[in-house]
């Protein structure tokens, strides 16, 4: 209208406000269709069918180049078609997203898509053949199919006339092609990639006509053949539908699609088709063509004869639409007081001059104020204890304002008398004309997450410190363990040298063991460390005498102070004289850290070991040990440090050889037995150490006990079962029974044994731990049990093991065994066990010696010591132990080969444990070891097959080894 025409203004306005709304919707769906009307209603879903969108919120569109106007790209590379308005609609009706890619090729390429999973969804005719492969929705357009032929001079479709013996172009995989081949038997079928291409051959006289949807060469026609090609007729194959495809096994897909489909109108869903038909001026359209059209015109003649009516009564419903209009607002104004005052956040609104406007009721109960005393006041009004007096609020509501934009801070504020954290931001808000009219203010609490970044920043700091400490643990362990292996290396190295020349260096080689029994307790520190950090290291109190255990450790250093011209002291009170509860062990090794630290650190003066008891109770003794000496002396600072794994002072000072772990390892096991440890030095004047334990007084034992040699005991003949799986370690065991006079019966499993037991007695079960069918613990359950039941005398059941783990053999216990051995176990040690046990003919107790602490050697391919004891050193004997030895290997290599083929990693883990077993017999070291490997990697679940594969080959290398170098001695 013209700028001044207020009057015409006022009439159009007051008849546009005259239609209703559903008049005005009706108006707008015959212009543009009601599908591009947003709409928020969803259709209703079962439960799967809202899973599968969860679980598939993106659904993947193949389409190819024969699907315009239905489905294709435009020129500015948008999805554009009917398709693309239904999906609008079926994305806003289900929360499915779509995801269209364009597939070069027909529609049999596009069932492999679908079929590789590639995409979830196509676009294509139904037929008997392809729901064998796939599922289809509903149609959602129906057409004609139609011949297409060359055009004449005037636009019109040459007549095709006879088809017989003329080319007829169709796509590949047509749903129509055997129903057109039978109607045209004498036509030359022309099977092409899509209906374009079946299009453009007509066009180019490769092909009289052309078999095409009606929707399709009237879209094509007109874009890219008019006045070149024509529809000449239709073809009588039924019609040309339009179907969802999807994958067989996607029916929640299908019934989803279906459902959306059915929501949409028949109108819906011809404004969308009618939306992409040909523009005017194709041959064969007529007025049906433009029904929409003439539609729209009807319906803005009707919009213009309700403008006029509307006219007419705008006076009389003027009153009543204001007053509807301002009962709307009223409602609109409290939902929105509502909404915002249910809101957990503070939130509030403040003009352009910093009154407050509105706020919300969690706003005044987090500052403590009433609305009256908030309400049409700034922020330097308020109270001063409230939060917002400071200026800077007020200055950033002014800012927000002038710069128009956002204002977003953290302050520490005090609310309620404690200390918060709030994230505040002001967003400024405009009337319709523009204009900034105030801010809308709020705070989120995040106290809670800025404590959390502060817990995770001190725990970062805190794994930072873990880290470093580790790195140097490994740097300082590296460097320690490299100082003796330098010493044994160059030592031995120098006396391979002289050996060479005929000369023994002794005093080379006791260099080198002295440095190998350093390096072997710097093992044995570090060990103890982890254990004890980690929780694992487990004390074992016994009866001992503290007199004694004092007195050893003493005799012990006597020399080495002696060597340093030191006088060692050792002050026993009287009440240190009878037998405590003690790991003897632990104790001697706090004792000896104690006093071999004051011989390193004196080079002068004297040791004193001072021990002395107090009776605090009956049955309880409190011991105070006391070593000091008059060397160096430690710094109040370096004693802070002393007490870390290898910490070491006055390493400038001292040519002193240590790890720094005695002291820690001291002070652990002294609060592990539930006492302590504490240090007081003073620089120059020397160190004194106390301990404090309160240990436990036990009754004095009347007769003394001495030790039986073994050539002196007689035990009587048992009758003993034998169980192990491995053919050696049975005929090794039942030599060395029948050695020590007993009656032997073998078996090769736990089942066998079990029924072996219950045909005859046995004094004695003695078997192996892992085996297949029924391992060793699994039979020492299954006859406790049948004891239990029958009321019988439990027998004796000693497992053995070549897994020297304290687990393994407490689960033995635990399933009913009465000990477990670790395997190779000699001759001496299994009469010892049979004596210990209480197979003896005389009632003295035995002594048992403890095994010494072998050293550490490189692995060994074998050793026949213990055969050649076990035999007596006869041949015949000896070489068919061999023999057993050689065939049992044989079989285990190629048990080997086919697990490892199959991939069985428990099996392997079985295996590896039964032929370790065998390989301890003869001291096999390094078969020994490879099985370890593969069995710790078989049970590692972190362990890849390659690992596994790679550890079978070193067994199986060390298997060969060790058979060529048996056979080597059985042939000598």
């Amino acid at each position: 209208l013209r700028p001044g025409d207020t009057n015409l203004l006022r009439v159009v306005n007051s008849a546009i406000g005259a239609i209703n709304q559903d008049r005005l919707e009706s108006i707008a769906r015959r212009w543009v269709g009601s599908g591009s009307l947003p709409t928020g209603q969803r259709i209703a879903l079962t439960p799967q069918e809202s899973r599968w969108i969860a679980r598939h919120p993106v659904v993947r569109l193949v389409i190819n180049d024969d699907l315009a106007p239905l489905a294709f790209f435009n020129s500015d590379e948008t999805f554009s078609g009917i398709a693309s308005d239904l999906l609008d609609m079926i994305s806003r009706r289900t929360g499915l997203h779509f995801q269209v890619t364009p597939r070069s090729g027909g529609f049999p390429e596009q069932i492999g898509v679908l079929a590789r999973k590639e995409a979830d969804l196509a676009i294509m005719s139904r037929s008997s053949k392809r729901e064998e492969m796939l599922r289809f929705t509903r149609s959602f357009l129906s057409t004609s199919y139609v011949l297409v032929t060359r055009a004449d001079d005037k636009g019109r479709a040459e007549s095709p006339g006879s088809l017989d013996g003329k080319r007829i172009a169709i796509p590949a995989g047509h749903v129509g092609m055997q129903q057109v081949r039978e109607r045209y038997p004498q036509a030359t079928m022309v099977e092409v990639g899509v209906a374009l291409d079946a299009m453009n051959l007509v066009y180019e006289g490769r092909a009289d006509a052309a078999v095409v949807p009606l929707v399709t060469a009237r879209y094509y026609i007109v874009r890219l053949f008019r006045e070149r090609l024509a529809i000449a007729d239709l073809v009588p194959i039924g019609a040309a539908t339009a179907h969802f495809a999807v994958r067989r096994g996607d029916a929640e897909l299908q019934s989803i699609l279906d459902k959306a489909l059915l929501s949409i109108s028949p109108d819906d869903l011809s404004d969308i088709v009618n939306r992409w038909r040909s523009p005017p001026g194709m041959s064969g359209q007529t007025w049906v063509d433009y029904i929409l059209v003439i539609t729209e015109i009807l319906a803005i003649a009707a919009a213009l004869l309700l403008l006029c009516l509307g006219w007419v009564t705008y006076q009389r419903r003027q009153i009543r639409v204001r007053a509807r209009v301002e009962q709307a607002l009223s409602d609109q104004l409290r939902f929105v007081e509502a909404l915002t005052d249910c809101m957990p956040p503070p939130l509030y609104v403040r003009d352009v001059n910093g009154r407050m406007l509105s706020c919300n009721r969690s706003y005044l109960q987090s500052v403590g104020l009433s609305s009256e005393e908030v309400m049409n006041r700034t922020v330097l009004e308020l109270p001063m204890e409230n939060f917002e007096t400071a200026p800077e609020f007020h200055r950033s509501y002014l800012m927000a304002m002038r710069e128009g934009r956002t204002i977003e801070a953290v302050y520490p504020v005090a609310l309620g008398g404690r200390e918060r954290w709030i994230d505040h931001w002001i967003q400024p808000f405009r009337d319709s004309s523009g204009t900034i009219r105030g801010v809308i203010c709020g705070w989120l609490d995040i106290t809670e997450h800025r404590q959390l970044i502060d817990e995770l920043e001190e725990a970062k700091n805190l794994a930072d410190e873990a880290s470093r400490a580790k790195t140097t643990f490994l740097a300082t362990m590296s460097h320690e363990i490299r100082t003796p292996m330098n010493a044994v290396i160059g030592i031995l190295e120098l006396a391979l040298k002289r050996a060479e020349t005929g000369r023994v260096d002794r005093s080379s080689i006791e260099i080198a063991y002295a440095s190998a029994k350093s390096l072997l307790e710097l093992i044995g520190d570090i060990l103890d460390i982890a254990r004890i950090e980690s929780g694992r290291l487990s004390l074992s109190p016994k009866r001992a005498n503290l007199r004694e255990l004092v007195e050893s450790v003493a005799r012990v250093f006597e020399g080495l102070a002696r060597q340093k011209r030191l006088s060692l002291v050792l002050e026993i009170d009287s009440s240190i004289n009878g037998d405590v509860l003690l790991d003897a062990m632990r104790f001697k090794q706090i004792l000896s850290n104690l006093v071999s630290n004051a011989i390193k650190f004196t080079d002068e003066g004297s040791i004193r070991i001072r021990i002395d008891g107090r009776q605090v109770e009956p049955s309880l003794l409190q011991v105070n040990l006391c070593v000091e000496d008059t060397g160096i002396g430690i710094s109040l600072g370096d004693q802070q440090q002393l007490f870390r794994p290898f910490a070491q002072v006055n390493r400038n000072l001292q040519n002193t050889e240590g790890t720094g772990l005695g002291l820690v390892i001291s002070r652990s096991l002294c609060e592990m037995m539930g006492g302590r440890l504490v240090m007081s030095s003073e620089l120059g004047q020397g160190t004194r150490i106390d301990v404090e334990l309160r240990l436990q007084v036990l009754e004095p034992i009347v007769e003394n006990v001495r030790a039986i040699p073994l050539g002196s005991r007689q035990a009587r003949r048992l009758q003993v079962l034998v169980v192990d799986d491995h053919a050696v370690n049975r005929q090794i065991l039942h030599q060395q029974l029948s050695f020590l006079g007993h009656d032997v019966e073998e078996a090769e499993n736990g089942l066998s044994a079990l029924n072996l037991w219950h045909g005859q007695p046995f004094d004695m079960v003695i078997t192996d731990c892992h085996m297949p069918l029924m391992s060793g613990s699994d039979l020492a359950r299954s006859i406790r049990q049948e004891e239990r039941e029958n009321g019988e005398e439990p027998v004796v059941i000693i497992g053995l093991t070549a897994d020297a783990q304290p687990e393994e053999i407490e689960r033995c216990i635990q399933a009913g065994m009465n000990e477990c051995l670790i395997k190779p176990i000699g001759l001496d040690v299994l009469e010892e066990r049979l004596l210990a046990l209480g197979f003896a003919a005389d009632e003295l107790p035995v002594t048992i010696d403890a095994e010494p602490v072998a050293i550490p050697t490189a692995p060994r391919l074998y050793d026949l010591d213990s055969l050649h004891a076990l035999t007596g050193g006869e041949p015949t004997m000896l070489r068919r132990l061999l023999d057993e030895l050689l065939t049992s290997n044989r079989k285990d290599l190629e048990t080997l080969e086919g697990l490892v083929q199959r991939q069985e990693t428990g099996e392997l883990a079985e295996l590896a444990h039964r032929i370790k077993g065998a390989a301890r017999v003869v001291r096999g070291e390094q078969l020994v070891e490879s099985c370890r490997r593969l069995e710790d990697a078989c049970l590692s679940p972190n362990a890849s097959f390659a690992w596994v594969e790679e550890c079978a080959v070193g067994v199986k290398l060390a298997i060969l080894a060790l058979d060529e170098s048996l056979v080597e001695e059985c042939t000598d």
